[in-house]
Protein backbone atom coordinates (compact mmCIF):
# COMPACT_ATOMS: atom_id res chain seq x y z
CA UNK A 1 0.00 0.00 0.00
CA UNK A 2 2.81 2.16 0.83
CA UNK A 3 4.62 1.26 -2.06
CA UNK A 4 1.82 1.54 -4.55
CA UNK A 5 0.68 5.32 -3.04
CA UNK A 6 4.24 6.39 -3.59
CA UNK A 7 4.49 5.78 -7.56
CA UNK A 8 1.02 6.57 -7.51
CA UNK A 9 2.01 10.11 -6.15
CA UNK A 10 5.20 10.15 -8.39
CA UNK A 11 3.27 9.62 -11.40
CA UNK A 12 0.77 11.99 -10.60
CA UNK A 13 3.25 14.67 -9.97
CA UNK A 14 4.97 13.88 -13.40
CA UNK A 15 1.55 13.98 -15.10
CA UNK A 16 1.28 17.47 -13.63
CA UNK A 17 4.36 18.53 -14.41
CA UNK A 18 4.33 17.60 -18.21
CA UNK A 19 0.59 18.87 -18.11
CA UNK A 20 1.76 22.46 -16.71
CA UNK A 21 4.80 22.37 -19.35
CA UNK A 22 2.79 21.41 -22.36
CA UNK A 23 -0.48 23.68 -20.92
CA UNK A 24 2.21 26.85 -20.69
CA UNK A 25 3.21 26.04 -24.15
CA UNK A 26 -0.18 26.03 -25.56
CA UNK A 27 -1.08 29.18 -23.46
CA UNK A 28 1.96 30.67 -24.75
CA UNK A 29 1.35 29.96 -28.43
CA UNK A 30 -2.18 31.09 -28.10
CA UNK A 31 -1.34 34.41 -26.45
CA UNK A 32 1.32 35.48 -29.35
CA UNK A 33 -1.11 34.82 -32.06
CA UNK A 34 -3.96 36.57 -30.06
CA UNK A 35 -1.69 39.23 -29.64
CA UNK A 36 -0.56 39.43 -33.17
CA UNK A 37 -4.31 39.20 -34.62
CA UNK A 38 -5.27 41.61 -32.53
CA UNK A 39 -2.77 44.31 -33.55
CA UNK A 40 -3.57 43.15 -37.07
CA UNK A 41 -6.72 44.53 -36.62
CA UNK A 42 -5.98 47.28 -34.93
CA UNK A 43 -6.66 46.79 -31.09
CA UNK A 44 -4.18 47.25 -28.38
Amino acid sequence: MRLFRRTCSFSINRFIIVFMFVFVRVLTNNGIRAHVSNLGKGRS
